[in-house]
């Protein structure tokens, strides 16, 4: 949790930065990085922690 002017209760100073990217295809979007379409969406790909998820559409 932060405080006011951004500095971490832990103390800890670190700062993070949390983006979501909702509906998009990882399978297309690998493509046109692949490709050569996308190449600063791939740098910033390259240097981030990438997680992927599912959705349950069995019910």
């Amino acid at each position: 949790m932060a405080r006011p002017g951004g500095r971490a209760m832990g103390g800890h100073g670190r700062r993070i930065i949390l983006i979501e990217f909702n509906e998009l295809c990882p399978g297309l979007l690998n493509r046109w990085m692949a490709e050569g379409r996308l190449p600063n969406f791939r740098r910033f790909h390259d240097s981030a922690q990438v997680l992927t998820g599912t959705a349950d559409v069995t019910k």
